[in-house]
């Protein structure tokens, strides 16, 4: 397959057109005044939406150079949906500014030699400014209070309904909170304090309502990273005879086919339910010490116990933990309620947490906090329609994540008027026109003068991260001296 070469502005200006084009279409969403775009799908219903970094992933340029530009809009808006959950379309409006800004100030006539600008030291510049705006955002910062997390919730979902289920949520659960949001029959949520395991029961012979899961009140609980055999809880089945208890769950890494047999016949006979949960341990002791910290039980270790006959006598009601409720599916185990002392646990978290690098290890550890100290919510929306649903899905996801952010860090004036105020007031060089483009694309899309309330907030850390994603990308376009893509060879020959 042939490559298309392109140097100097020649390059700069292909990708600045592929750039222009994800832009154009994205930051017309932008503001209470917004417009969607319609994304179709191959053979299934369309999406129509107003999220920046999804429309930004629907855009393909023909050109493969352009395409270039297309994917590194796509790189930023992502970048900041992964750093601060929202702010894809101002991101994508402040890159396309700045890009703008850069472009000029390096245009000739295909040689940066004859232009005489070090686009190196440029970029240093633009990283030391980008660095002194967020820090003057950080200082015009202030907390969340319970009052502003409606209105945080509302410039992002825009529609008063989603902004009043997001805040009662959070107001009930705290910034530690574990929010989700799936499709449901009806627009409803649920709180509760407690913790998910990725585990279900291993016999059908529990299932006890109509959607295929057990529920079990208040159950006693036995947590152990050892695979059991079906001498392991003979002893504790004539025990829960004795102490009159009809409910345990039994959460371990594996059971032995026999064992569950056994289980099922005792259902069966006697009406004593032991519901067994495997959950692999591989990597997952930490959530099986956290569940007994929950729930207060005793984690029963398979490290600590030299010989099996010893692990097995630490199976009894004494080192059992108790829920108020578990729900349990085929392959997941939700566990509400639970009096145990989390505190210490959540800080010795906290610590691994600080000193992680990886995007999907904080991402686990944060869960885990969060159930431990927040607690968890769930969220279901419906709509008549699949494009109402998926539209409203979206919405909701942003709020959620609008409003977790701005409990951590706080929040600053919304509507793109923190930028332009620090425009205003700080030293005028090369890019300090570019911080009002957001607030003058809000104006934009509303048609005419509009005064932003004081009601309308926005998230530091989604702000900071919108400005950081673009001037990180835009510093490392303005380097662009040559652009190589491959040749569309289809498009060719159907060209010809």
């Amino acid at each position: 397959m042939s490559k298309i070469i392109k140097r100097g502005q020649e390059a700069r200006d292909a990708l600045k057109r592929g750039i222009d084009l994800v832009a154009d279409c994205v930051k017309v969403t932008l503001g209470p005044a917004g417009r969607n775009a319609v994304l179709g799908r191959r053979n299934i219903t369309p999406i129509i939406t107003n999220d920046g970094v999804t429309i930004a992933h629907n855009i393909e340029a023909d050109d493969p150079i352009e395409q270039n530009g297309v994917m590194i809009v796509r790189e930023a808006a992502q970048l900041a949906d992964n750093n601060g959950g929202d702010g894809t379309t101002t991101t994508t409006v402040l890159l396309q500014s700045i890009t703008n800004e850069l472009f000029n100030l390096i245009k000739d006539d295909g040689s940066l030699v004859t232009n005489k600008i070090n686009t190196i030291e440029l970029k240093k510049e633009l990283d030391t400014w980008c660095e002194c705006v967020c820090g003057e955002l950080k200082k015009s910062a202030r907390p969340i209070t319970n009052d502003d997390i409606y209105n945080v919730a509302l410039v992002s979902a825009e529609y008063d309904w989603i902004a009043k289920i997001v805040s009662d949520i959070f107001i009930q659960i705290g910034r530690d909170g574990f929010v989700t949001v799936e499709e449901g029959v009806r627009n409803e949520y649920n709180v509760f304090k407690g913790i998910e395991l990725s585990a279900g029961y291993q016999s059908e012979y529990f299932i006890n309502n109509d959607k295929r899961e057990c529920v079990v009140e208040k159950p006693h609980i036995i947590v152990t990273n050892h695979a059991l055999e079906i001498g392991a809880v003979l002893p504790i089945v004539e025990e829960m005879g004795v102490e009159k208890i009809n409910e345990l769950i039994i959460v371990a890494p594996d059971f032995s086919r026999d064992l569950i047999n056994r289980l099922n016949t005792t259902k069966v006979k006697t009406g004593v339910s032991i519901v067994a949960i495997k959950l692999p341990t591989v990597g997952k002791d930490d959530i099986l010490v956290d569940l007994a910290t929950l729930i207060e039980a005793k984690f029963i270790d398979k490290n600590v116990y030299s010989k099996y006959e010893d692990l097995i006598k630490e199976i009894n009601i004494k080192n059992c933990g108790r829920a108020e409720r578990a729900i349990i599916s085929d392959n997941k185990t939700v566990i509400m309620g639970g009096n145990g002392d989390t505190k210490s646990r959540v800080e010795d978290i906290r610590k691994v947490l600080a000193s992680t690098e990886s995007v999907f290890d904080k991402n686990s550890l944060e869960k885990r906090i969060a159930y431990l100290s927040g607690g968890l919510a769930v969220i279901k929306i419906s709509a008549e329609s699949d494009f109402e649903r998926t539209y409203y899905k979206l919405k909701m996801e942003d709020a959620v994540n609008a409003v977790q952010v701005a409990l951590i860090d706080g929040v600053v004036k919304g509507g793109g008027l923190a930028l332009k105020e620090i425009s205003e007031n700080m030293d005028v060089n090369k890019f300090t026109s570019c911080l009002r483009a957001p607030y003058e694309q809000i104006q934009t899309n509303c048609g005419k003068k509009t005064d932003i309330p004081d009601t309308i907030l926005d998230p530091v850390k989604i702000t900071i991260s919108a400005l950081k994603s673009a001037c990180s990308i835009a510093g490392m376009v303005l380097t662009t001296e040559v652009a190589i893509a491959y040749k569309d060879e289809d498009k060719s020959k159907n060209h010809d």
